[in-house]
Formats: structure tokens, sequence, C-alpha cells
């Protein structure tokens, strides 16, 4: 979980696991410097992480709900939360900024649920629709691009392949 990383049972793990609802910021209107920042932190953690099991990074799920609280408490969906699809989109970026260009990372699940009908106005995890989807597709492209542009030598496999 995102809150306890660091085990001696990696080794016997296909990859490092982390579902990566990580508290980004105690403020009530981070600064995207901020989210950055603190994105920053993490993506070094885990790699030193991975580096000392010599595992790759599967990043379980990642998610933000639309509201003003999601820097602070990204697991909680609240409800009655003011709407925030800026921060939400925030968020995404710092996420994208830390990862867009790290090979380690080979596999990352976004919370959605496919349900194309969620308004705009809906507080809860859904990207679909909504300005953060766009941050995660543009995320997806780059890393697309560049993992196409590998050597025909390097055989894609469940440790090499990016899910999306």
């Amino acid at each position: 979980n995102w809150d306890d990383l660091d085990h001696d049972f990696w080794d016997a793990a296909d990859a490092i696991g982390v579902s990566a609802y990580f508290p980004l910021s105690e403020s009530e209107n981070p600064s995207q410097e901020e989210l950055n920042s603190r994105w920053i932190k993490l993506h070094d953690t885990i790699l030193e992480i991975s580096r000392k099991w010599d595992r790759p990074v599967y990043l379980t799920e990642i998610g933000y709900s639309s509201v003003a609280t999601a820097a602070k408490t990204p697991w909680r969906e609240e409800r009655d939360a003011q709407l925030d699809l800026d921060l939400k989109t925030r968020c995404f970026e710092a996420f994208r900024n830390a990862w867009r260009n790290e090979k380690t990372l080979t596999r990352v699940y976004v919370w959605a649920s496919g349900d194309t009908q969620i308004p705009l106005t809906s507080r809860g995890f859904e990207t679909i629709g909504k300005p953060a989807g766009e941050v995660i597709r543009n995320l997806f492209k780059e890393r697309t691009s560049w993992s196409r542009a590998l050597p025909k030598t390097v055989s894609p496999g469940p440790a090499s392949s990016f899910q999306h």
C-alpha cells in the first residue's frame, strides 16, 4: 500500500506493486510545483526499492477524486466536498511529470469505471470525460512513442510492457 512500501518479500515477487494513493499536500490549494515535488520524491523512493530488489514497478492503482481534498486524502471519496476538477488534473499532471520517461515503471492502472455517462460534475474518481483524462491520455501517448522505439532485440513481456 502507499503507506508501507519497504518489505523483505519483494525478492519473491515479479514486481514492486504499489497502490499509489499517496497524499501529495496538506495545503488546501497546492501549487503545481508542490505537487510535482512530492511526486518526484515518491518516484525516487519507489525507484530506490525497485533497484534494491531488481524488480520493475507496477502501480496497481492510482486515482484522485474530483474534489478540493484530492491531494490531501486521495484514497477518500468525499461526495459532499467542493468540486475541484483542476486539482484532480494537476495531481495527475504531477504524476505524469514524475513518471513519463521512467522505463522501470511497466504497468499503471488508473481508476476508471469506463462509464461514459458520469457527469462532469461528479465528485468521484472517474477520469473519462474530465480534463484529467487528457493528462492520462498524453502520458500513455508519450510512453507508447518511446517504447515503440526500443531495439527489436527487446521482447515485450510481463516485465517490459506498459499496460493501458
